[in-house]
Formats: structure tokens, sequence, C-alpha cells
């Protein structure tokens, strides 16, 4: 085989093939979500540290196993700022 037809892909076009690292809802938000300073008290990188009680239901939200998801919490929590992730 020529060296041609073994470098017909570039590695940059076989990566778009790839599938994604497996990550949850959460590593993936503190990893690529920046809040904005219009809606959000505090603006820049979003850390799931900052309200850790929302990781729970957050990673829910990909588990297969989960059909519903219910929360109850007192107001301005997160709530609002998880499901937009």
């Amino acid at each position: 085989m020529t060296t041609a037809v073994k470098q017909l892909w570039m590695e940059a076009e076989k990566a778009v093939f790839r599938f994604p690292d497996a990550m949850t809802v959460t590593q993936w938000a503190d990893a690529n979500r920046v809040l904005d300073p219009d809606t959000s008290a505090e603006p820049g990188p979003y850390r799931s540290a900052r309200t850790p009680y929302m990781r729970g239901p957050m990673d829910a939200f990909t588990d297969p196993l989960v059909e519903e998801i219910d929360v109850m919490s007192g107001s301005q929590v997160a709530k609002s700022t998880a499901i937009r992730t």
C-alpha cells in the first residue's frame, strides 16, 4: 500500500468522527459553560462547586435509568441555571 493511500485522512479529519469523551452534565458545564452577565449574579465560567446540591439533578438528565426528575427547593437556588445547562 502506498503512503498516499495510508494517509488518506488527516488526524484533524479523523478527530471529527470520534465520539466525545463521556462526561456528566456537571463535568461538561464546568468545562464549557459561561454565565451571561445579563442573567447571572456571578457571570463568568460556570462552577458546579458553587451549587453542589444541583449536581445530582443535573446529572440525572443523562442517566438512562431516570424517567422523571422532581426537585423541591426554595426560590433562586440555581434551578433555572441547571435546566439551561
